[in-house]
């Protein structure tokens, strides 16, 4: 076996390389498709989509009216959606709720969605360079188990490599309505992440500790009484795995929806925890997974419901009892369902759209910088 040097580039990935860590961006990828869809020379917007409206008629994400016509095949819709997947599968977390959104609407779009795709397309006109920012953990954190520190090491160089989360994770089916955009190549650096984002009450999460954060969009869809899923997990506050899901029921209230939103959350903070679990006892470093992870929810009736252990009022009596497997986990010490402000929740970015202050808060709270803003 020769040793090459350190990765630079893998499938589409840029590496950066920095003192302090390292940046996993799209750059090139980017460039190259805003020049396929002739959308380099476009002025930036600062968000990856509009603002929706509550009359259901001027939704820019409405489905086609009767009177709309449908997008000619000239117009490369489906070819523009399936780029964008890319980038929010693996890079770019920021854009994935408006792609699940657009991405509803394959089977026939109108000119409002090719609006949309536009949208998108200026927004990362102005984010070309932007990417994950894994910083180094620091030496003291990097011990093997019962052994003194290990020396300071490059993780990208020895050991980081990328962890194939299998062919559910991803999926993007002709039904355009069950289009799922989630992470499908989690990279985990085999030392893990330290970070430096300050977020009350979760800020100075330890460099190994998984947590994560899940919120629901209710009646994101209200044309078809669906809501919205959206969940982040982080370790050293940058995101490792994300998804932003139509839900398959119809929530009967914000507090049902929650409810399916943290249950999605809990089954991939399960396979989380045992693939980690996994990589640190192969390299021989400390379990982190005696503890249970913090999985943080804004909804106060969601979070009452965790803490009695189970549900029992007339408003919440009909959900199905695959939900109780959220408070089983918890009694089992897995993970550990605590409250947070709506406004400090990073899950929101994959369940509606958000004023600019808002929605470049929490894309910095999940490890999200440009190549030019990093020293």
């Amino acid at each position: 076996m020769k040793y090459l040097g350190k990765t630079r580039f893998c499938l589409g990935l840029e590496l950066e390389h920095h003192d302090s860590g390292i940046l996993i961006h799209q750059s090139a990828y980017t460039q190259k498709m805003l020049r396929h869809f002739n959308m380099d020379k476009v002025h930036p917007v600062s968000t990856p989509m509009i603002g929706r409206s509550l009359d259901l008629k001027k939704d820019p994400f409405r489905p086609r009216d009767d009177d709309e016509d449908v997008l000619e095949a000239e117009v490369p819709y489906l070819s523009a959606i399936g780029a964008l997947l890319y980038l929010a599968l693996c890079t770019r977390p920021d854009i994935s709720f408006a792609v699940n959104l657009l991405a509803r609407y394959s089977s026939a779009p109108t000119q409002c969605h090719w609006t949309g795709i536009k949208t998108i397309f200026r927004y990362l006109k102005g984010t070309i360079d932007m990417g994950l920012f894994y910083p180094y953990i620091e030496s003291r954190k990097y011990d093997k188990m019962g052994e003194e520190p290990m020396p300071f090491v490059d993780t990208a160089e020895y050991g980081g490599r990328p962890v194939d989360t299998g062919p559910s994770t991803g999926r993007w089916t002709n039904r355009a309505v069950d289009a799922d955009v989630r992470r499908s190549d989690v990279f985990l650096p085999s030392g893990q992440i330290t970070g430096s984002i300050s977020i009350t009450p979760y800020s100075q999460n330890p460099s190994d500790v998984l947590v994560g954060f899940a919120d629901a969009g209710y009646l994101s869809d209200p044309h078809k009484g669906r809501s919205q899923s959206g969940y982040v997990f982080t370790m050293g506050n940058t995101a490792i795995s994300w998804r932003s899901t139509k839900q398959t029921l119809v929530a009967t209230s914000s507090n049902h929806a929650e409810i399916i939103a943290l249950h999605e959350a809990v089954c991939e903070c399960i396979w989380l925890r045992s693939i980690i679990g996994h990589i640190r006892s192969t390299c021989g470093l400390r379990s982190t997974t005696d503890e249970p992870t913090s999985i943080y929810e804004d909804n106060a009736a969601c979070f009452e419901q965790m803490k009695q252990g189970f549900i029992k009022d007339d408003n919440t009596k009909h959900i199905a009892p695959k939900y109780f497997y959220n408070q089983q986990q918890q009694s089992l010490l897995k993970i550990q369902v605590n409250q947070v402000r709506s406004e400090d929740n990073v899950a929101d970015l994959f369940t509606k759209s958000l004023p600019k202050s808002t929605f470049e808060k929490h894309v910095k709270s999940i490890g999200m910088f440009k190549l030019s803003d990093l020293p």
